[in-house]
């Protein structure tokens, strides 16, 4: 682990690895206080004939986090190639516990009146890339990547294969994403805003069963006879998972507004108990107007 990057950040400690990137914690010199999280592409350590398309979305990536600027999205402060090391990106640390460990802790799955108010948050995250020009899709949606503050907000990391949707684009460079969350055309190297909506869908459906998405094959059973969710829930959630893409809701602010209904007009039953949530998620599932 190198002491010192760029001649500008020193390195604190370890904070993760991905296939092709190191992601350190690191003091800056400009701004002795600040503490961030710089990711480092592993270019060197990559077989020569992986290293251009490697740099090619760590390049993306950082063009991608730049445009972004939502309060739930992770704020890159600085990015470089310096010579004789390898690319950087610099990026607000986003602080928090992973949905995925958070639902590892529980003996239940959420309830829905628990599921439902991150979910509504989630649809604001990717309503905030796919309403950028070009649209952003995000392509790794799945629990590790929601990030859950002490406040309740979710936040959202790890750009690392997100790509910009153009109209001339009819096939994705890389056939990417997380098996089990990532929607059935991704294999087959396309992606749409509706291959978002797809892994909402399947985050949702986690949420609610705990039941492995990779070990159903792409048939989950509807949420109805699975959890007794109310109709209106499990027959969104059913179109969310649908294998056509055309055949799923037209973008995320229709399932914002379904989910919204939904938790409108749910009661709860009262003979369920489940471990409490965190006080952020009991404060956002009871006041349901923070959430528009």
């Amino acid at each position: 682990m190198r002491a010192q990057i760029a001649q500008r950040y020193r390195v604190l400690g370890y904070l993760g690895e991905g296939a092709q990137s190191y992601v350190y914690l690191v003091s800056d010199n400009r701004r002795p206080q600040a503490r961030w999280a710089l990711k480092q592409l592993r270019l060197s350590e990559l077989p020569e004939s992986e290293r251009p398309s490697a740099l090619s979305l760590f390049q993306r990536e950082g063009e991608i986090l730049a445009r972004l600027h939502h309060q739930a999205l992770p704020k890159l402060i600085d990015q470089g190639h310096p010579t004789g090391e390898d690319p950087y990106l610099v990026m607000e640390r986003v602080l928090g516990q992973p949905l995925d460990e958070l639902l590892a802790q529980r003996l239940r799955p959420l309830r829905v009146v628990e599921a439902l108010p991150l979910a509504l948050q989630i649809t604001h995250l990717l309503g905030a890339l796919h309403h950028q020009d070009p649209p952003i899709i995000y392509r790794d949606l799945k629990p590790s990547n929601l990030i859950l503050a002490p406040s309740g907000m979710v936040r959202l990391i790890d750009f690392g294969i997100a790509r910009f949707r153009t109209p001339t684009s009819t096939k994705d460079t890389q056939e990417l994403g997380t098996p089990g969350f990532c929607a059935p055309e991704q294999y087959r190297g396309h992606s749409w805003p509706q291959s978002d909506i797809y892994s909402l869908g399947v985050t949702l459906y986690y949420m609610l069963t705990l039941r492995d998405p990779q070990s159903m094959s792409f048939r989950f059973p509807p949420l109805e006879e699975e959890i007794g969710a109310p109709p209106a829930l499990s027959q969104l959630v059913a179109r969310c998972l649908e294998l056509d893409h055309t055949k799923r809701p037209a973008d995320v602010d229709e399932v914002r507004c379904g989910l919204f209904q939904v938790l409108q007009n749910y009661h709860a039953p009262q003979n369920r108990e489940t471990q409490p949530l965190t006080l952020g998620l009991q404060h956002l599932s009871r006041h349901l107007a923070l959430l528009e």
